[in-house]
């Protein structure tokens, strides 16, 4: 669910609004580092261990871990990513 959230994340950041880093054992990648999603698909087949993702309206920052992400999802109407992790709700706009 991670690499989906990831590539979802990715998306929503074009607005600007959105700063991701991705980070593997061996790696770390920021979403700046991508100029379109063909650039991010190279880099998919990485095991990618977190996501960490802050919102610049709002300063809302989380660390994402595989193991803790239970599910997200995108209210458009909101510009808003709601990330629900082991920890509870993170709501992140964009």
């Amino acid at each position: 669910m991670l690499e989906k959230l990831i590539r979802d994340a990715y998306k929503l950041s074009k607005a600007g609004n959105l700063i991701g880093l991705m980070y593997s054992s061996g790696k770390t990648l920021g979403f700046k580092d991508f100029a379109s999603e063909d650039d991010l698909e190279k880099v998919m087949n990485i095991k990618w261990d977190m996501l960490y993702l802050k919102s610049i309206p709002t300063d809302t920052e989380i660390q994402i871990y595989e193991y803790e992400l239970k599910d997200y999802k995108i209210k458009n109407s909101e510009e808003t990513l709601f990330v629900l992790t082991n920890h509870g709700e993170t709501r992140l706009m964009y």
